[in-house]
């Protein structure tokens, strides 16, 4: 984690990520967006509810914004993995592929909480979206 944080406070040439594979993954996330967290339970369950939407970033908050314009808070199923390359894009990999911030995609999941209610960033944005995954069909 600091050599990450080193890396992107020297702009190196080199992406940063942060694995997901352990029960702390939800305390840890990239150094920049404070707004954001991974599921650190296997099989949490989430909102059985579709949306599309596209990952965007705003200042130092990583959102989630639906096709209304509605933007959550995003947490993420266990096992994700969020990296920012050196020209600053996301790309979050979950459900077994890869989704590049600003790229529409249909999302399982909903309005939620996980952990301690008010937990995150609230100057991002008001409510969180626990993301289960993508929907069966291409992105």
């Amino acid at each position: 984690m600091a050599r990450c944080f080193a890396v992107l406070l020297a702009f190196a040439a080199c992406a940063c990520s942060v694995p997901a594979g352990n029960d702390t993954a939800e305390q840890r996330p990239v150094p920049q967006f404070s707004n954001y967290r991974i599921i650190a339970e296997p099989e949490y369950p989430t909102p059985d509810s579709f949306s599309n939407g596209k990952f965007i970033t705003v200042g130092s908050c990583l959102l989630l914004e639906t096709e209304s314009g509605r933007r959550f808070n995003p947490v993420f199923p266990h096992g994700t993995e969020v990296t920012v390359a050196p020209d600053g894009k996301v790309a979050i990999s979950f459900s077994g592929r890869v989704v590049n911030q600003g790229n529409v995609v249909p999302l399982k999941g909903g309005s939620g909480e996980y952990g301690q209610v008010g937990s995150l960033d609230s100057s991002c944005a008001e409510k969180n979206f626990i993301v289960g995954g993508l929907r069966d069909q291409d992105i």
